[in-house]
């Protein structure tokens, strides 16, 4: 299911502009435009929700509730988020600046005997964010069950993993360097090299870099046109047939039906 409208607003940079001009006026939203035809541009982000619905805009203005296409209203406020885990004990782990650390592969505390009971699933970012995740999971369920084919990595590269020294607010973003985190995190798991290649599926990194590519170029308009090979788009929707049966990426690999071109 897709949603009836979407209105994508955005914070501006500077608000010099008077809003007294613009104070209970209806919002001037952009023409609708997508590939479902459902989305429009508000210039400016919204500050208030009344109890009917309206939306008042950071310059004064509003969009009533019975202007909206839709007869539910979800408002997504995406504005990221700090990182913080004040019922941690604070010894062995801190989280200053989003840099949750010292983690083993971003995943389990370096120091101390926590890890791998104590464990941190999807801090990477910049990443196709849910294969990344069943990647950990994986290896992670593996360890807690003892399955002796799991490893955890040498003292060596542990330490190579912890001292990365990177900025402290992108030590968990990955961008291209997610392709052999996913294969590593696969090998650790005691998954075989053949099997972590299927896993690894190059179509996924084609349409992974064609929506960047896109997004620097397209700017706003990125959603208007999909960048994606068809061939690529195949292959997504053959994943989700799958995915929506119930097919773990463990199934997948057993049963060798995962696509690799």
């Amino acid at each position: 299911e897709y949603a009836d409208e979407v209105i994508l607003c955005y914070r501006r940079q500077s608000m010099a502009e008077s809003t007294s001009s613009c104070s209970g006026n209806p919002i001037e939203l952009g023409p609708t435009r997508g590939t479902r035809n459902n989305i429009r541009d508000a210039r400016v982000a919204p500050t208030h929700v009344a109890k009917d619905g309206t939306l008042t805009f950071e310059d004064g203005s509003v969009l009533a509730r019975g202007d909206f296409a839709a007869e539910d209203v979800v408002v997504v406020l995406a504005t990221g988020y700090h990182v913080s885990f004040p019922f941690l004990d604070a010894d062995n782990i801190s989280w200053d600046d989003n840099n949750v650390r010292p983690l083993v592969e971003h995943i389990f505390p370096a120091q101390g005997d926590i890890g791998p009971t104590l464990s941190f699933i999807g801090l990477p970012w910049k990443v196709v964010p849910f294969p990344l995740f069943e990647c950990q999971a994986l290896w992670i369920s593996k360890l807690l069950a003892g399955d002796t084919s799991a490893t955890m990595p040498s003292d060596v590269v542990i330490k190579e993993s912890v001292n990365a020294g990177r900025p402290a607010h992108h030590s968990h973003m990955l961008g291209d360097l997610q392709w052999d985190y996913n294969l590593n995190l696969l090998s650790l798991a005691g998954i075989s090299s053949s099997s972590a290649r299927q896993m690894h599926r190059s179509w996924r990194q084609r349409m992974y870099d064609a929506s960047g590519r896109n997004k620097r170029a397209r700017g706003d308009h990125y959603r208007d046109e999909s960048p994606f090979d068809e061939l690529d788009l195949d292959h997504a929707r053959e994943e989700e047939v799958q995915r929506a049966g119930g097919i773990n990426l463990c199934e997948l690999i057993a049963q060798n039906t995962m696509t690799s071109v």
